[in-house]
C-alpha cells in the first residue's frame, strides 16, 4: 500500500525511523555500510564516505 497520512500516522515512530532509513541509504548511493546492528527495534549503521 502506499504511505497515506493516515497509515503513517497509524505505524507511529516506527513510520518516522524507516522514512530516516530511506533517507540515509538514498544519500550515501551505492556506498555499502561497513557494519549494521539491530537491538530491540533500533538500528545502528556504520558507513565510510572518505575514500
Amino acid at each position: 500500500g502506499r504511505a497515506t497520512a493516515e497509515r503513517m500516522a497509524a505505524a507511529g515512530n516506527n513510520s518516522s525511523e524507516l522514512l530516516n532509513w530511506i533517507t540515509l541509504t538514498g544519500a550515501v548511493g551505492d556506498t555499502r555500510p561497513l557494519f549494521v546492528e539491530t537491538d530491540n527495534g533500533s538500528a545502528y549503521g556504520v558507513w565510510e564516505l572518505d575514500k
